[in-house]
């Protein structure tokens, strides 16, 4: 259980790289697929998603988004037209007089060396674009899987509704806040834990009744 608290008109963009990183240290080798809606999903946080944590993602599609992202140069009078491989590409070799640079380098090394030197755009397109075109061909099934995230979402409704928000905080402020969720998440998997301990396999997460 990842839960991160903060206010309601900041940008949840920002959040999403912490909440993977620490999710991927509890989870080890057992975490393969994300899901995040439309506060999350931009072009930094889908390349790290994929490149850094080897995640298949799932995320919401703007409408302003272009089907087929492509890369334009122009060398000797010459127009190119690139697709997001060749602009990653392109991209790393200009890197050549670094010393962790590799002639042989995998495209897999590339988009990894690009992303840490915060040049996401075209790594994300690389991964955007097939998922885009998805979408196109078949939209009930890739939002088929999307929606599976208003599961775990219902958390969010479980916790404004059931932990005390408005009763039982000790003290004002977002501090106060976050520790009283803390506590109350960890009592929840203090449930979880002596429920499957005793061979208990259905709703696991239920508070109702305990006091």
């Amino acid at each position: 259980m990842a839960v991160y608290l903060c206010g309601g008109t900041e940008d949840d963009n920002q959040y999403l790289e912490g909440m993977l990183r620490k999710t991927a240290v509890s989870a080890k080798e057992n975490m393969e697929e994300t899901w995040f809606d439309g506060g999350y999903n931009s072009n930094k946080n889908i390349a790290l998603a994929h490149v850094e944590f080897g995640l298949t993602c799932h995320y919401h599609i703007d409408k302003n988004w272009r089907r087929n992202v492509t890369y334009e140069h122009n060398f000797d009078c010459k127009t190119y037209i690139y697709t997001p491989e060749q602009e990653i590409n392109y991209l790393y070799r200009k890197y050549w007089k670094e010393p962790d640079y590799k002639k042989d380098a995998s495209l897999e090394y590339m988009m990894k060396y690009l992303v840490e030197k915060e040049i996401c755009e075209p790594v994300a397109m690389y991964f955007r674009n097939p998922y885009v075109a998805k979408y196109e061909e078949c939209p009930d099934a890739v939002l088929d899987v999307y929606h599976l995230r208003n599961i775990s979402e219902g958390i969010n409704s479980y916790i404004k509704n059931n932990l005390g928000l408005e009763t039982h905080v000790n003290g004002k402020g977002i501090k106060n806040i976050d520790l009283h969720i803390t506590q109350c998440c960890i009592a929840i998997l203090a449930v979880v834990l002596t429920r499957i301990q005793h061979g208990i396999k259905e709703n696991l997460s239920s508070v109702a009744y305990l006091t």
